[in-house]
């Protein structure tokens, strides 16, 4: 963020270093994160909007000692390494990345894209690219314009700038060089663990299906029976080797 601005102050709406809620958001980047994770715990892992560092203790805890993280808000980066984090702050990620050429083997960028306005994202994830050595894997999340909540998941911050359908990610990703590119739905909520628990993921998938069906009214069954309707996206990219 600019210097006039303090991203903290929404973050902290969410996100705070009670030991419950680290350990919840442990186990969101693990549902985040998918199977990429090397099975060497030596590889160079980064984190692009590493913020409170959630995900830099995650990788911390499973043994990975490469892993880093790098921020644009001064407030967030202190709070890492007020937790003796590896966290760096920067002015520019995409200029950061363009002086590191195949430094990576796996970069994320959770919830991080869509905070940049669109003419910055292709330069972001061109500079991923650059920065990942032949193989490595890139994990970005971004919001879901097709979920029932799309509206209120692109202004619920500021600093949001746009949303993402299946098709615009898979098009930013292909622009920035990648080519084994998989983009699916991911939910937010971890996996049901009470009766009440249980009765949510009835009613989502019954709300799911009807808001499936009101979309096969206006694009056709084919198109509409894939469309996720999870609150966001997860795109998988491998750089060629």
């Amino acid at each position: 963020m600019s210097e006039t601005t303090d991203y903290s102050r929404i973050y902290s709406k969410w996100h705070s270093t009670a030991p419950e809620h680290v350990a919840e958001m442990k186990e969101h980047f693990a549902r985040f994160a998918g199977n990429v994770l090397p099975a060497d715990r030596h590889a160079r892992v980064l984190d692009i909007g590493c913020a409170m560092g959630f995900a830099l203790r995650w990788l911390r805890d499973l043994g990975y000692s490469n892993a880093e993280g790098i921020d644009v808000d001064e407030g967030l980066v202190r709070q890492c390494r007020e937790q003796n984090l590896p966290a760096a702050l920067v002015e520019d990620a995409a200029a950061w990345l363009a002086g590191r050429p195949g430094a990576f083997d796996l970069v994320f960028a959770f919830d991080l894209v869509e905070h940049l306005p669109p003419e910055k994202q292709l330069d972001l994830c061109r500079a991923v690219h650059a920065a990942l050595a032949p193989g490595g894997r890139f994990v970005c999340t971004v919001p879901n314009a097709s979920s029932a909540l799309a509206g209120r998941w692109r202004y619920m911050c500021w600093t949001h700038r746009s949303s993402f359908t299946e098709h615009s990610l898979d098009y930013l990703l292909y622009n920035a060089g990648f080519r084994d590119i998989q983009i699916g739905g991911l939910d937010l909520m971890a996996p049901p663990r009470s009766l009440q628990g249980h009765l949510r993921l009835v009613l989502q998938k019954a709300f799911r299906g009807f808001r499936r069906l009101e979309m096969a009214t206006e694009i056709g069954w084919r198109e509409a029976r894939n469309v996720p309707l999870e609150l966001d996206l997860r795109g998988t990219a491998t750089k060629s080797a």
